[in-house]
C-alpha cells in the first residue's frame, strides 16, 4: 500500500457514526504526540511513521509505526511489531 495523499481530517471527517469520529480525533492526536510523528494517509488507514519489514521467507514492505482505521463497526489500532511485544511493559507502566 502506497500513500494516499489524502487529508487526514477529510477523512475523519467522513467517518461514521460521531463517536468514531471523535475516537478518530482523539487517536490522531495522541498518536501524533506518542510518535512526534505527521499523520498521513495510506487508504483508509491513518499511519504515523514509516518502517521497512522483511518476513524470513522473503517477503517485504512497509508498514506505519502506529497506525489505525477508523471504520463504522470499530477503529482497528495496527502496531508495527504486534500487541506481544508490549504486553508486559504495558502492565509494567500502568502500574508506576
Amino acid at each position: 500500500m502506497q500513500p494516499t495523499g489524502d487529508d487526514v481530517a477529510g477523512l475523519i471527517a467522513r467517518s461514521s457514526p460521531a463517536v468514531r469520529r471523535r475516537d478518530a480525533e482523539t487517536l490522531t492526536a495522541l498518536l501524533q504526540d506518542i510518535t512526534g510523528r505527521e499523520p498521513q494517509t495510506w487508504g483508509s488507514i491513518i499511519r504515523f511513521g514509516s518502517c521497512h519489514y522483511r518476513y524470513p521467507t522473503g517477503t517485504e514492505g512497509d508498514s506505519g509505526i502506529l497506525s489505525f482505521a477508523p471504520r463504522k463497526a470499530a477503529t482497528t489500532i495496527y502496531l508495527l511489531d504486534g500487541v506481544d511485544a508490549w504486553v508486559e511493559s504495558a502492565a509494567t507502566r500502568a502500574c508506576t
